[in-house]
């Protein structure tokens, strides 16, 4: 067990791992044969090694687009920490709502749930995201929305993702 990472290691790591993941806009890869049609990110520096794993379903009568997926950091062949992730957007504006969260996404510098910022906006789109990890990776839940505002009708929540995660073992402390 002495060849773990700290804790303060690990935070550091999935920061650094998610600026390569979703959020950096580049082309996820199919996961493969096991989960037909999943995309995932992976990124390894040392011995830390990361995964994001989503897959996504067809619109719903509700215009709902339905997602979940999970991260996962190892340290050589020991999973160490996690997260899950589930949700929906709604199907239409896809070209706005998905660009906005992955910018929200990556606008976080310090670890907040593993998501983005406590708020975000950009034009008509607030993004937001409620936690409970008090700064913390050890365990944490939470969820993230994004806001529609426009003239003359009601806020609309154009997204939502609920989330939860922590380590699988224990770490040294920083």
């Amino acid at each position: 067990m002495s060849d773990l990472p700290k804790v303060a290691e690990i935070t550091a790591f999935y920061l650094e791992a998610s600026r390569y993941g979703y959020a950096s806009g580049e082309k996820p890869r199919l996961f493969g044969d096991l989960i037909p049609d999943a995309k995932c990110f992976s990124f390894s520096r040392g011995s830390l090694h990361y995964l994001d794993v989503w897959v996504s379903g067809q619109p719903r009568a509700d215009r709902r687009k339905h997602s979940f997926g999970f991260t996962i950091i190892w340290c050589g062949i020991q999973p160490v920490w996690y997260m899950r992730y589930d949700g929906w957007r709604l199907e239409e504006d896809p070209d706005k709502i998905t660009p906005f969260l992955k910018k929200a996404l990556a606008a976080v510098k310090t670890f907040m749930g593993g998501r983005g910022p406590m708020s975000y906006s950009e034009g008509c789109l607030v993004y937001q995201n409620f936690w409970n990890g008090e700064d913390d990776i050890k365990a944490f839940t939470g969820f993230d929305r994004i806001i529609r505002y426009s003239p003359n009708t009601a806020p609309q929540t154009v997204y939502s993702h609920s989330y939860g995660g922590g380590l699988l073992v224990d770490l040294p402390q920083n």
